[in-house]
């Protein structure tokens, strides 16, 4: 395929070939008007005839006219073509710049994607931590003198206790959990309270993440939770009252983990969507 270099070359020499042409058909015309003016100037009569008999040469310079007109022709055709490969190069060039464009953009939306994973799994994980910090400070006094994580199991003996003396004062209209578990609650356990909280910020927090990432960010959030933590969880969201809470327990099932037998009420658990129990993959 001819460069548009190459073409202007072959142009220039057209119009070179074209301008000699015209040049030697002038001075043609011009030298042989002399020559017969200077052979005939004595006797215009026989310069008549003499001229007749060019006629053929009159015939011969108007074809060569022609010629020119139509290598004119033939030139600005070639000029017509050259613009629009010009065009169809440019057309070409732009299409390339435009998909250098989309690239860059589909880049740029990538690593923005990435950065705003990376401030959310920060976030995510400084969540963790403060969970952790919680679960550290907190205190069981009643009899016992436990700290941390083993306040649990303090906090779950003292629940059921609450529960065997509020089935001796509940009346039959009145809901027995969230009954047991209002004694409870006045009992001193704000520190559990600001449990709960920071664990219904999580979940929030982790349902507002992409789709394709919430079940990682829930299993590892899971992972932290003892088996005494997922049965006083169990026994908050059956009696605080807390619907948001509850909800996410149920969509994520946070509730995997409780052991059977270990809740005193068995029905209870009816009070719960049944995805509350189950896997990501059982609620799939």
């Amino acid at each position: 395929m001819s460069t548009p270099r190459d073409t202007e070359a072959e142009d220039t020499n057209w119009r070179a070939l074209l301008a000699a042409w015209l040049f030697a058909v002038v001075g043609i015309q011009g030298a042989a008007g002399f020559a017969i003016y200077r052979a005939f100037s004595s006797d215009w009569a026989r310069s008549g005839q003499f001229g007749d008999m060019f006629g053929a040469v009159n015939t011969l310079f108007s074809g060569a006219a022609f010629a020119g007109v139509l290598v004119a022709i033939y030139l600005q055709s070639r000029e017509l073509r050259l613009q629009r490969r010009e065009l169809r190069y440019t057309r070409e060039e732009l299409e390339h710049t435009r998909e250098e464009i989309r690239g860059q953009r589909e880049q740029m939306e990538l690593q923005n994607r990435n950065l705003e994973r990376q401030g959310f799994e920060n976030t995510f994980f400084e969540l963790l931590k403060l969970h952790h910090d919680i679960v550290r400070s907190l205190r069981f006094t009643h009899g016992k003198g436990l700290e941390g994580r083993s306040s649990f199991g303090g906090y779950i003996e003292r629940f059921k206790t609450v529960y065997n003396g509020a089935m001796q004062e509940v009346r039959d209209d009145e809901d027995d959990a969230s009954y047991t578990y209002e004694r409870f609650s006045r009992e001193g356990t704000s520190r559990v309270a600001h449990y709960f909280q920071n664990l219904r910020q999580i979940l929030i927090f982790v349902n507002e993440a992409d789709s394709d990432r919430q079940a990682l960010y829930v299993e590892i959030l899971r992972a932290q939770l003892s088996t005494e933590e997922v049965t006083l969880l169990f026994y908050h969201c059956v009696g605080s009252g807390d619907a948001e809470l509850k909800r996410l327990v149920e969509k994520y099932g946070m509730l995997q983990a409780l052991e059977p037998g270990s809740v005193i009420i068995g029905d209870w658990k009816n009070r719960f969507h049944e995805s509350a129990f189950q896997t990501h993959r059982e609620r799939a």
